[in-house]
């Protein structure tokens, strides 16, 4: 069966190097990180790849589409007639286009909602497209720009490598380690690490999110601190003035003596200080 997976790359003291989706294609494996590693990437995997294993930059043949929303499978079965989807998380089937080519589709929910992912020869790519062009102007959808995928996926909570998540912490503080590292096996690159903080006692500080006030005029960024009776005890990593929830959120790192959820923090920006209140993630249940 095909299938897919989330997972962090580590080094040895236990911090990412990149986070990354796996997937499985038959008698290789694809997989998708964000652009700006892939040179690392290839570098690390090739250093350490038996000489029987082949390891190369497919970004030019193979592409990934993917969509994400309420109706995602709504419009997957109107493209796909009598081809049943993936029903279980990271769980996938292949399926051949007209054109004879082999496409993958995933079960990946990347904003929080339903969501799929369509992996494919880039010369399979206008015959997709073209056709689910005419499904989403019947459904009365239309295609998303980065920009909207990232807000949508923030407002779901989810945080990002090269903003929330870089390799200055530690796997275990991101609150992502369960669905990233392997509970069973033992014989990965900063196993030690990860095991002594598998509790959350043990970790100095944990990834949280925050509601700031909304009359702030500027939104916090990257670095800026977050105090505690004049303590710092953390900082802002990313921040947005949500469109969906009509409020101004942030993600950040909190010391794991101040990071209840409920504690309200003083974020002190360069031109400003405000109240910050740390929230269950993801952030709808703070807007029901």
């Amino acid at each position: 069966s095909f299938k897919c997976c989330y997972t962090f790359m580590l080094n040895p003291q236990g911090n990412i190097i990149t986070d990354a989706f796996v997937f499985n294609w038959g008698d290789s494996y694809i997989i998708d990180a964000e652009a700006g590693m892939v040179d690392k990437l290839l570098d690390k995997l090739k250093s350490q790849a038996s000489n029987d294993i082949n390891v190369s930059d497919a970004s030019g043949s193979v592409g990934i589409l993917t969509i994400q929303g309420p109706i995602a499978q709504d419009i997957l079965e109107a493209w796909l007639l009598g081809e049943e989807l993936p029903a279980d998380v990271f769980s996938a089937v292949k399926i051949i286009l007209p054109d004879g080519k082999d496409v993958l589709i995933i079960n990946n929910p990347r904003t929080g909602t339903g969501g799929f992912d369509i992996i494919a020869d880039v010369e399979s790519g206008p015959l997709i497209v073209r056709r689910l062009f005419k499904i989403l102007g019947a459904l009365d959808c239309r295609l998303a720009g980065w920009q909207a995928f990232d807000i949508a996926r923030f407002e779901a909570g989810i945080p990002r490598f090269g903003s929330d998540i870089d390799p200055s912490v530690i796997a275990t503080e991101t609150g992502l380690a369960e669905k990233a590292i392997s509970s069973t096996k033992t014989d990965f690159v900063g196993f030690d690490v990860i095991s002594r903080h598998s509790n959350p006692n043990s970790m100095n500080s944990y990834l949280r999110g925050l509601r700031l006030f909304n009359d702030i005029q500027v939104l916090p960024q990257k670095g800026d601190l977050l105090e505690y009776d004049d303590q710092v005890v953390g900082y802002i990593t990313s921040s947005l003035a949500s469109p969906k929830f009509h409020a101004n959120l942030a993600f950040g790192y909190i010391s794991k003596d101040f990071n209840k959820i409920g504690n309200i923090l003083t974020l002190r920006s360069m031109n400003f200080e405000s109240p910050a209140q740390i929230v269950e993630l993801p952030f709808s249940k703070n807007f029901v």
